[in-house]
């Protein structure tokens, strides 16, 4: 399992709190980030499943700016800030929103070449 190190929680007027997990929020590009919104809670047990998760990374010079389901990942190519953004539509046809802001950042070392 993946190391969790930002937590975000939105809670909606219909009872559902969004609880959006993600593995890192800033770092040298290319910048993988996973997100995970499993550890969200909601008023019917089979939500989780039933409901529509869309997603908009924030990324729009990406071929794959838009992912679908409660576990996504995205790799951010290029520095810059960025807002990836889950919108949730319940099987009732309420909908709600939660947002991560993502910073990417040049690599600014040296990098060694080896040769056997």
């Amino acid at each position: 399992m993946l190391p969790i190190l930002n937590d975000t929680a939105f809670e909606d007027t219909f009872g559902y709190s969004l609880s959006l997990e993600c593995t890192r929020t800033s770092g040298v590009g290319p910048l993988s980030v996973f997100f995970d919104l499993t550890g969200s809670t909601f008023n019917y047990e089979d939500t989780l499943l039933l409901s529509d998760f869309r997603w908009d990374f924030g990324d729009p010079t990406s071929d794959y700016n838009e992912g679908v389901g409660f576990c996504v990942g995205h790799v951010y190519e290029n520095t810059g800030t960025y807002t990836a953004t889950c919108t949730f539509t319940s099987p009732q046809n309420q909908t709600a929103t939660i947002s991560q802001e993502i910073t990417v950042s040049a690599f600014s070392g040296t990098t060694y070449y080896i040769s056997a």
